[in-house]
């Protein structure tokens, strides 16, 4: 349960308060969510080094559950940024300016 409740508050209430945010400064849904894709894009890299990392770790010491918990992370973070930007290509466009 905690895992699923870890990869909800990531994939849904994190970029969510961003491109409140985004919004209140810019007032226009683009830019926003624009910014809200630059900044989720690069804490899931940052988040995605320090898992791969985890990972080996988990795989070095034979912790099978560990290393299945850390690849389910892994792979629904990139899933879910890939989702993210193909929802703003087909909604706006290739566009990547402010």
């Amino acid at each position: 349960m905690k895992i699923i409740t870890s990869i909800l508050f990531r994939i849904l209430l994190s970029p969510i308060i961003i491109l409140v945010i985004g919004y209140l400064y810019f007032q226009d849904t683009r830019k926003a969510f624009l910014l809200t894709l630059y900044i989720y894009t690069v804490m899931t890299l940052i988040s995605l080094v320090f898992t791969s990392f985890k990972i080996f770790v988990s795989m070095s010491t034979f912790n099978i559950w560990g290393f299945m918990k850390k690849s389910i992370k892994a792979i629904s973070m990139v899933i879910s940024l890939a989702f993210y930007w193909i929802s703003f290509v087909i909604i706006w466009g290739t566009n990547f300016t402010f």
